[in-house]
This record gives structure tokens, sequence and C-alpha cells, in this order.
């Protein structure tokens, strides 16, 4: 030991000094090309490179023909593209008394992301914001990018065109009371929040005391009950043929009320429901579904039943059968399972009377709010967020929209305009730019930026 460290006022300096903890890195940087810098509040800025860590509080900024390429500790990853400035106010996740969040600010340029296990947790666990507005983040994949001039430049250098938007849902949650889940194809659930999209093929799950109330794109209205396993077999809508659309429900379990909409009034035959013990026909009406797959609260009911009350219209047991069996207006049906002759009920049962969730018509919400789209220009200078998967919300002020897979979301630099676009811009759909999921190192190294446009190798989707 040394003469210093025996001297005891030195030790007791020692002890008395802060102890100084590093918060845990947001992640790091897995690819970097051309210059770019993080640095803290209050720090000297470094150099971005494979490896280089990013905390908590950085200001990550991008100069021309360069982009970086970071992955956080939850499984996000993004692109920031070149003259690009992206603040990482918060970062949390896994740390002990503290909730997962992930909270950027965007200043300028764009970025390209794919979220990880904190986006998926929580509808408010994550979100991006920008000089106009914020972007709820829904557990997705996506593109911001703020533009001034350089997105018309980047769209008028590009060869393909700007094409339709490619609208994947087919409804949206006009009402929500408790929680609402949706379950893939592929078993990924993911909650569900007002406003948020429905696509085919996901089985939505409502709680034991709660409801959800969708509208589909043709208008199509419905009240999905607690309790309630359902799933969109198949939605087909065109807007300019709705008679050529067809509309396929399959309740698994609970209850639902059901307005048709443009497809069931053009081609009535086109919308049923399916259930484990019968098929409904919903011609053009309003109808009320319970199947209870384990019993059926009715005299002589056996497990598995299926019950039809037609509120307006006609709905049909069976349709298309000998064994059809209509179900007007004002009457109760029954029917026990896929062998058995559907019947009238000489009094109405507890399950279909006094509901307490409403009928779809008394909602005041339709398509043409919830789906509605404007036309823009790829020259408009402001925000654009496109959604290739999952939910994403874009709010300013007081105006919020819903941006679901395949649409886009546009805000003007003022503020004062705020839609969902009729197009996919192309700067955003053929970005050269590579997406953090798609990273080649060997051909991001060869990637000339400053002429990527010319070359149509790398344009990536």
């Amino acid at each position: 030991m040394t003469k210093t460290t025996k001297n005891p006022c030195f030790l007791a300096l020692l002890l008395a000094m802060p102890v100084i903890v590093l918060a845990a890195p947001a992640g790091e940087v897995e690819f970097a090309k051309g210059v770019g810098a993080a640095q803290a509040a209050s720090g000297v800025p470094r150099i971005l490179s494979q490896g280089v860590p990013i905390q908590p509080g950085d200001t990550v900024t991008m100069g021309s023909n360069s982009f970086a390429v970071l992955r956080l500790t939850d499984g996000t990853r993004m692109t920031l593209r070149p003259n690009t400035a992206i603040r990482f106010d918060e970062y949390a996740y896994k740390e002990p008394d503290k909730p997962d969040g992930f909270f950027t600010s965007l200043f300028k340029g764009g970025v390209r992301m794919v979220t990880g296990l904190i986006a998926k947790t929580s509808p408010t666990a994550a979100r991006l914001t920008t000089p106009t507005a914020t972007v709820g983040i829904r557990g997705t994949d996506f593109d911001a990018r703020i533009c001034g001039t350089d997105c018309a430049t980047d769209a008028g250098r590009i060869a393909q065109p700007s094409g339709p938007a490619n609208v994947a849902a087919s409804a949206r949650v006009a009402a929500l009371l408790g929680p609402l889940s949706a379950v893939a194809p592929g078993g990924e659930r993911r909650n569900v929040i007002e406003g948020g999209p429905v696509y085919p093929g996901e089985i939505l799950e409502t709680s034991s005391n709660g409801h959800a109330v969708l509208v589909f794109r043709d208008n199509t209205k419905v009240t999905v009950q607690p309790r309630t396993q359902f799933r969109v077999e198949n939605f087909v809508y065109n807007r300019e043929s709705p008679s050529d659309g067809s509309v396929i429900f399959n309740l698994l379990r609970g209850g639902m009320r059901v307005l048709t909409g443009l497809v069931g009034r053009s081609r009535p035959q086109a919308v049923r429901m399916t259930t484990p013990t019968a098929t409904v026909g919903i011609r053009g009406t309003g109808v009320d579904i319970v199947s209870e797959p384990d019993s059926c609260a009715v005299p002589g009911g056996a497990a598995g039943c299926t019950m039809v009350a037609t509120w307006d219209g006609e709905g049909v047991l069976n349709p298309g059968t000998a064994n059809e069996f209509p179900v007007p207006t004002g009457v109760f049906a029954i029917q026990d399972s896929t062998t058995s002759a559907p019947r009238t009920l000489p009094t109405p049962p507890p399950v279909l009377i006094n509901i307490p969730t409403p009928r779809p018509d008394t909602v005041p919400a339709s398509a043409e709010q919830l789906f509605s789209a404007n036309e823009i220009n790829e020259a408009d200078v402001g925000l654009f967020v496109f959604s290739r998967d999952g939910h994403l919300s874009l709010t300013s002020g007081d105006k919020s929209i819903d941006i679901a897979r395949g649409e886009t979301g546009f805000l003007n630099a003022d503020g004062t305009q705020l839609v969902r676009a009729v197009v996919t811009p192309n700067f955003l759909e053929f970005d050269f730019i590579p997406r953090p999921d798609r990273l080649n190192p060997n051909a991001a190294r060869l990637l000339d930026l400053a002429g990527a446009f010319r070359v149509r190798a790398q344009v990536c989707r």
C-alpha cells in the first residue's frame, strides 16, 4: 500500500464522495454508415459505430448521406435516416420498481421502426413526439418522416409512382368497455383500443363484463358482448360494387348483435354467421345471436345451442339448405345441434331480452368517419406516418386519427390538416434507406446514398 492511501484524510474524502451509478443503456448501434453521433444533455458527442451504447437522454444525429440502425434492449430496431435528429427522452425495460416505457422526440428527418416488447405491453408505453404531433405506437412496423422539400425531391427521383393505400383492416372499434384482445392466426395476442383496427382471421375476445362495438368498412355494425370469442372469417368489400362483397363471421362462443351494411343490403345472401351448431343468414337486417357451447339456458335446450332473435328485417337459420328456417322480426328461435331442426321459442329467453349492451345501430359512428381518407401530394410539407403493420395513433392538439396496416397519416406543417391519405407516397413505400429488419450489412456498406435513387437494385420496400 502506498503512502497516499494510508493518509486518513484522503480515505475520508474517498468515502464521502457520491457514488455515480450509470443508467442501464437503452440499446446500442447495430450498424452505422457515414457520420453520426450520440450526445447526452451534458457530455461529449460519441461517434456512432457498431457497439456504441445509446443511453436514455441521448440525442442522436445523422449527417447527410448517412444512416444508422439501432437495437434496443426490448428488441426494438430502428433505422435513422440521413439528416435526422432524435432524442431518447425516457427508456426503461425490466428495471426494478419502474414501468416499461419508451418515449422519443423526433426533431427532424425520419425513422423506420419495428417495435419490440415494450410497445406490446400497453397502449401508452411507447410514443414518438414531433414538433407538431404525437405518434402513439401500438406494437408495429412503421415509418415516420418530417418532410420539407426533401421528400418531394426524393419522390421525383423514384421511378415507381405512388399507389393507392392498401387498407387491410376490415373494421375499427367505435366504442369499447373493458379490455379487448385480438389473437392473430399465428397465436400472437395484441390489445385493441378504441379506434383500433380489426383484421380478417383474428379472434376477438372480450372480458366477462366488457363489450366492443365494431364498424366495418361497408358500415356493417357489430356489438361483441361480454365473454365472447368471435372471428372475422372473410370480409370482401369494394365501395364501387358492394354486391360483389362477402361478410362471414364465426361466433365461437358468447353473443353478438349485428346490423348489416352495404354488402348485406346489396346481396343479403352474402352475409352470414357460423356457430358451433348452426349457420345464421343475416339478410339486410338486425339480429341478436347467442351461442353457448357449454349449456343452453332454455327449457329443453341442449348443450351447444344457438339462439337467434331478429329485431329488424329477417334472419335465417341454415340458409340455402332443406332445413332453412326464417326468423322474422320479433321471433325467437333456437337450434340445438347441427343435426336438429330449428324451432321457435314461445317465451323469450332471458339471454335475449334486456340485453345490457347497446344495439349497434344506436352507436353514433360510421365507416365514413372511421375510414375517411383524403388526397395528398408528395410535395406537401409536414409529417408523414406510414404503418406496415400494427396500429398507430396520430394526435395533434384535440384532433386524432388512427393509422392501421397499409395506411398513411399526414399532418401539414402548421397542424391544420390531419388526415389519412388515399395513396401511399412513393418516398415511403420505396425508401432506399434499409428497413431495420432487412439490413444486409455488406450491401449497406456498398450503398451509394448520394446516388441511391439511380440504383434500382437498392430500392427496398
